[in-house]
C-alpha cells in the first residue's frame, strides 16, 4: 500500500514540474521579460560540472530547506502560513537579483514552489513535502540548466 503512496506523489511531482516549466514560467517570461543570461552568469563558474552541482543537485535542496521548510517549522504557531510564505517568496526572489525580471520571476516561482510544498504537506507529510518540492526545483534548474 506504501508504494501507491509513492507512486501517487511521483506523480504529483512530475505533474507540478510539467506545470511550472511548461506552463507558468513561460507566461511569466512574457510578463517579465529577462534577457538571455546563461547559467555562467548566474553564478559565475566556467567549470559546468560545478555549475551542475550547485545549481542543479544542491540548490534546490538548500533553497527548499531555507526558504519553506525552516520557516514552517519554526513560525507556523507564531505566524500564518500566508505571512510565511509572502515572507519566504520575497527573501527567496531577492537571492535571485540577477535583474529585476529575474527577481520577479523568482518571487511567482518561489509562491508556486511554496504553495506546492503547503499541498505535499497536507496530503503527505512535511518530510515528503521537502523531498518532493526539492524535486520539483530541481527538474525547473535541470531543464533551465540544459537550456543554456
Amino acid at each position: 500500500m506504501k508504494y501507491k503512496m509513492y507512486l501517487g506523489c511521483f506523480f504529483m511531482v512530475l505533474v507540478l514540474s510539467f506545470i511550472n516549466i511548461y506552463l507558468l514560467i513561460p507566461s511569466l517570461m512574457k510578463i517579465f521579460p529577462i534577457a538571455d543570461v546563461s547559467t555562467k552568469v548566474l553564478i559565475g563558474w566556467d567549470n559546468a560540472i560545478e555549475r551542475f552541482m550547485l545549481m542543479v543537485i544542491l540548490g534546490p535542496f538548500v533553497e527548499t530547506l531555507v526558504f519553506i521548510f525552516a520557516p514552517i517549522k519554526i513560525l507556523e504557531d507564531k505566524m500564518n502560513v500566508y505571512s510565511i510564505g509572502l515572507i519566504s517568496c520575497v527573501v527567496f526572489s531577492l537571492t535571485h537579483f540577477y535583474s529585476l525580471q529575474y527577481v520577479f520571476l523568482s518571487f511567482f516561482t518561489g509562491v508556486y514552489l511554496f504553495a506546492s510544498f503547503l499541498l505535499f504537506k497536507k496530503k503527505y507529510s512535511i518530510n515528503i513535502a521537502f523531498f518532493s518540492v526539492s524535486m520539483i526545483h530541481l527538474l525547473n534548474n535541470l531543464y533551465h540548466f540544459i537550456l543554456k
